[in-house]
């Protein structure tokens, strides 16, 4: 698993990099980063990108809602402090969400920082679920994500 400052590679598609991050309040937090040619809108990829991006981000919310059986699935496209796209991916939690009926204020996924050892645990676990649940994560039926 790559890990740096920021998070643990989880997946690594065709169209995205995902990893678990390592702030914020919400266990099993993920953000996941195109790896196409740099755009900052998902309007700006072409239909056959559109299409790749959206199934992995998927795969991978899949996976971390059946790891954390949340009571909701958040998914943020943002880039507002990094124009590149990118994805956040939120399980919203039974309890303890900081703003259970209503929208997440960004604070909550910047702090505080998680250890690292949870963040580790909750990184195999998502991976586990994709490496069972997506045996051609690496194949090519996601062939040309980044064509265009």
């Amino acid at each position: 698993m790559d890990d740096d400052e920021w998070g643990t590679r989880i997946f690594t598609g065709h169209a995205v990099d995902a990893f678990m991050w390592k702030t914020g309040q919400i266990p099993g937090y993920v953000v996941a980063v195109w790896k196409g040619r740099h755009v900052a809108e998902p309007t700006q990829l072409t239909a056959l990108e559109n299409a790749n991006y959206w199934v992995e981000i998927s795969q991978v919310g899949r996976a971390v809602e059946a790891c954390f059986q949340p009571a909701k699935m958040n998914y943020l496209t943002l880039g507002n402090s990094v124009p590149h796209l990118h994805t956040h991916i939120v399980p919203r939690p039974w309890s303890g969400d900081p703003n259970p009926n209503g929208p997440l204020l960004f604070d909550a996924l910047d702090h505080p920082r998680q250890a690292d050892n949870a963040v580790r645990t909750n990184a195999v676990r998502v991976r586990q679920v994709l490496q069972r649940t997506s045996p051609g994560a690496e194949s090519n039926r996601h062939r040309g994500a980044n064509s265009g």
